[in-house]
């Protein structure tokens, strides 16, 4: 049944802000029938209710007021950190019309400035062109995230986007799920890039993100996906790829890109990286943007270590850290495969600083090879430690 409630509802909700009863009766004279109207008669009462009422779409508010003024509550929406309240559109009513006042309103972000002898026609004009402005600002916006989540090439590069890498490792979770194989992601950033930008043209610049894009691309399998995200960021989508595997992969990036040799007019411009990287056996609970999402975080934990550092074992608070099964199922590559540089002193000196990534690639090995010195201290020290399960763990007989 339409009655007068729900015909309101249906009309655009408008704030009134004055502490003057005869303004707010004056506007709502003038703009009853056309908009949905609530009022307010002090700056904070109209605070409250902006963050309780996420449907206004238009402020009309008062400069003189008790308890926070016109030009304070304006300060407040626009500092807020709610991007829909943070863009209201506000309108000043005041009954001073000197410029510099209206300016003064201007500064501070109001859209527009109304004096208080303003008639109908002019108040009804104003009230629609800013709501139109509003709506066509967020059918724009809407359009460009169309644009941007349907482009799949990167202008600059030639690589994919992130909206395609992301849509790519989708697929690959859910193959990988039907199949019990893990998939892997590595978050990239070409470390101190800012600076280079500061320095050079954004044609080098640009010739920089090129070469490395190709650097990328040729130092993968042909499977893997490579896309620039963002700026110097770049993300990889490794299907069928272990925890281990991955931080192989991104050591041979780490190595290419120092290895790098670029010069622009008598410069040697030397790069370097930090790549954070995150499995599917880890983090079981992801869908693929999570897990891109946790490899990013631990890109920026990379480049805290100062550069060129690959992040790929710190967990967040709120996520369950692998257990020792995990980790050791996770290492599916054969122990003659992974590096054979660490003996166990140099593990243990990786332990203290913090690089525990890089001792799981070989941590079954180091473990096979600790195996008698703990069962022997087992004996000794009448522990009665049982070395079965570690042996099954480890493939012993």
């Amino acid at each position: 049944m339409l009655n007068e409630d729900n015909l309101a509802s249906e009309l655009p909700r408008i704030l009134i802000v004055d502490d003057s009863r005869m303004v707010r009766a004056s506007l709502r004279k003038h703009l009853t029938g056309h908009y949905d109207l609530v009022e307010e008669a002090d700056g904070e009462a109209a605070w409250t209710r902006l963050q309780q009422d996420a449907s206004i779409r238009l402020m009309i508010s008062d400069v003189s007021m008790p308890k926070l003024d016109g030009h304070g509550l304006l300060q407040r929406i626009r500092a807020c950190d709610l991007p829909a309240l943070r863009s209201l559109p506000i309108i000043i009513i005041s009954g001073d019309e000197d410029d510099a006042a209206k300016q003064h309103a201007a500064d501070l972000g109001a859209n527009d400035f109304i004096t208080k002898s303003t008639d109908q026609v002019e108040l009804l004009a104003r009230i629609k062109g800013n709501l139109s402005r509003i709506e066509a600002e967020k059918q724009l916006r809407t359009a460009q995230q169309t644009i941007e989540f349907a482009a799949t090439t990167d202008p600059v590069t030639g690589l994919f986007t992130q909206n395609y890498v992301i849509r790519q490792g989708q697929k690959f979770m859910a193959y990988a799920r039907r199949h019990d194989e893990p998939v892997a992601v590595l978050a990239i950033g070409l470390d101190r890039f800012d600076e280079l930008t500061q320095r050079y043209p954004d044609v080098v610049c640009n010739k920089i993100l090129q070469m490395f894009g190709k650097m990328l691309s040729a130092k993968l399998r042909g499977e893997d996906v490579v896309a620039r995200c963002e700026d110097q960021y770049f993300a990889i989508a490794l299907p069928n790829t272990s925890l281990n595997q991955a931080i192989i992969a991104a050591e041979r990036v780490c190595q290419a890109t120092a290895g790098a040799k670029i010069t622009y007019r008598g410069d040697v411009i030397k790069l370097s990286c930090s790549i954070g990287l995150a499995c599917s056996s880890q983090a079981v609970e992801h869908d693929f943007e999570g897990l891109l999402a946790l490899a990013s975080a631990r890109l920026g934990m990379a480049q805290d270590q100062g550069g060129n550092w690959i992040e790929g074992q710190a967990i967040p608070e709120n996520m369950p850290a692998p257990t020792a099964s995990a980790v050791l199922e996770d290492s599916s590559m054969d122990v003659l495969d992974m590096p054979a540089q660490y003996n166990v002193e140099q593990a243990l000196e990786l332990i203290r600083d913090g690089r525990h990534t890089e001792v799981l690639v070989v941590l079954p090995a180091l473990m096979k090879e600790l195996l008698p010195l703990l069962e022997l201290g087992s004996a000794y020290f009448q522990l009665d430690w049982s070395m079965d399960s570690l042996r099954e763990q480890l493939g012993e007989s």
